[in-house]
Order: structure tokens, then C-alpha cells, then sequence
């Protein structure tokens, strides 16, 4: 990895809005159904178990939370194809659950 993937990795304009939206996730767990989390993994499974999101969209979920905890915590390892296709292919997995939270927060 050179040091412009490097510095894009761990820029904050593309750290915050992954970590942003597991806080808003987090949040509707703990106010709205005063469930507690140990683990983002765990967020994605009370969602389902509250009919929030379907079977699939814990799975597209949990696949984001792996790779936010990778993103956060393992950035130096990160294979840049990995990062590619993400950005080139994964973003609507982004604008789904945007979608989502939109609609449970009816706004």
C-alpha cells in the first residue's frame, strides 16, 4: 500500500461516516428498544429481531460491520482491490440502509 492509499484509509472524511452510521444503529437499539450491544455484529441482529430489517439486509449488515472493523482497526493491512470494489460496487448496500433509517425515523 503506498502512502496515498494509506492516507485515504485514514482520512477522516472517509472514517466518520462508517463510524456515524453504527452510532445511529447503536442508538435505535439502546433508546428505542432498550436493548444492549456488546458488539456492532450484534447490532444487525436485534434490528432483525425487532423487524426492523429482513434476514438479508443482516447479512449486507453484518458484511458492513466487518468491514468498519477492519476499516478501524486493521487500515494498514487493508488490500486496496478490497477498498476498490467496495467503493465501485457496495455503495448502494450504503444508500439502502440510509433508506432504512430514513423510513424508521419517518423523516
Amino acid at each position: 500500500m503506498d502512502l496515498g492509499e494509506r492516507n485515504l484509509l485514514i482520512n477522516p472524511k472517509f472514517i466518520r461516516p462508517k463510524d456515524s452510521f453504527g452510532d445511529m444503529l447503536a442508538h435505535i437499539i439502546s433508546a428505542d428498544f432498550n436493548e444492549k450491544w456488546d458488539y456492532y455484529s450484534d447490532i444487525a441482529e436485534i434490528l432483525k429481531q425487532k423487524n426492523v430489517v429482513t434476514e438479508e439486509d443482516k447479512i449486507i449488515l453484518n458484511n458492513m460491520v466487518g468491514f468498519r472493523n477492519r476499516l478501524s482497526h486493521e487500515y494498514l493491512s487493508l488490500e486496496v482491490n478490497v477498498l476498490t470494489d467496495i467503493v465501485n460496487n457496495r455503495l448502494d448496500d450504503f444508500s439502502k440502509f440510509l433508506m432504512i433509517l430514513k423510513n424508521y425515523c419517518k423523516i
